[in-house]
């Protein structure tokens, strides 16, 4: 995964208090696409890894997310800190 990326997904589940066991599989979990930048951003796809098996609840939910982060490269130059 993105080094950025992974950074913003943890610091943002730390943030909302999203289990570290949960954290640990984003990079099995998810398939990363970059797509290059948007302004001052850079633009991230995430998608469900067809190959990952979800054995929990919480897994199966967070396997589910599909989306696009935008990451203000502005801040991220400076590091993603809690």
């Amino acid at each position: 995964m993105n080094r950025v990326a992974n950074d913003v997904f943890t610091s943002t589940a730390q943030r909302e208090g999203i289990s570290p066991f949960l954290l640990r599989i984003i990079p099995e979990a998810f398939v990363f696409e970059d797509q290059g930048k948007e302004g001052e951003s850079a633009k991230i796809a995430f998608h469900p890894n067809p190959e990952f098996k979800p054995k929990t609840y919480e897994q199966r939910i967070l396997h589910a997310l599909d989306g696009i982060l935008f990451i203000d490269l502005r801040v991220a130059s400076h590091g993603c800190h809690s």
